[in-house]
C-alpha cells in the first residue's frame, strides 16, 4: 500500500526507564517470571536455592498451581506454599518487579516454544544475564552469548548455569548497555 514499515521486535517496546540496574546488591541466584502454565516448566527450576520467582495470571491459571509446588528453596515468592498448597499472593506492579530482577545475579527462561518473550528482555534491561533452554518462536532474536546461557533442559544444567553467574556474571551496566545498543 506504499505506506513506509519497520519490522521491530515486539520487546523493543518495553520500558527501559522501569527495567534498570537499581538493585545495591544481589541477592538472589536466580529469577524465574513465568505464568503458571505447564509450558514455561517450573520443574526445570526447582533444584535451584533461594530462586525468586514471580508469576502472574493467577486466575487463568489455578488448575496449574500444583506446578509451582516443587520450589521448595524459594528465597522470593508472589506465592507461598503452605502444607504442599499453593496460595495466591498478590500481583506485583512493573517497579516491583524490576526491583526483585535487579536483585538477581541471572534470570531463568525456561520454555521449549513460546514467541517473543517479555521477561527475557527485562531481565537484560535490568543487568542481569540469561539463562534459558533452547526455543523456537522469537525470543532468542535479543540474546548475545555475552549475557546469555543456552543449557540443555534439564534441572541439572539450569542448576549448573545458575552457579556458573555467581562467580562470572557480566557486569549489569555493560550488560544492559549492549541490550540497548
Amino acid at each position: 500500500h506504499g505506506l513506509d514499515s519497520l519490522n521491530v521486535h515486539t520487546n523493543a517496546f518495553i520500558d527501559h526507564r522501569i527495567f534498570t540496574p537499581i538493585a545495591p546488591a544481589k541477592q538472589l541466584p536466580a529469577i524465574h517470571v513465568a505464568s503458571v502454565e505447564p509450558f514455561k516448566r517450573h520443574w526445570l527450576a526447582w533444584g535451584v536455592h533461594d530462586i525468586g520467582v514471580i508469576t502472574y495470571d493467577w486466575r487463568k491459571q489455578q488448575q496449574h498451581y500444583a506446578d509451582l509446588v516443587g520450589y521448595r528453596r524459594l528465597g522470593f515468592a508472589n506465592f507461598s506454599i503452605v502444607d504442599g498448597h499453593c496460595r495466591l499472593g498478590r500481583l506485583l506492579n512493573s517497579a516491583e518487579v524490576a526491583g526483585i530482577v535487579s536483585a538477581a545475579r541471572c534470570g531463568l527462561i525456561l520454555s521449549a516454544k513460546e514467541g517473543q518473550n517479555n521477561a527475557s528482555t527485562e531481565y537484560l534491561l535490568c543487568g542481569i544475564p540469561v539463562v534459558s533452554t533452547p526455543s523456537v518462536g522469537g525470543r532468542a532474536a535479543m540474546f548475545d552469548p555475552a549475557h546469555t546461557r543456552i543449557v540443555d533442559p534439564d534441572p541439572h544444567a539450569v542448576e549448573e548455569a545458575v552457579a556458573e553467574y555467581q562467580t562470572t556474571a557480566p557486569d549489569p551496566m555493560e550488560n544492559r548497555a549492549r541490550v540497548m545498543r
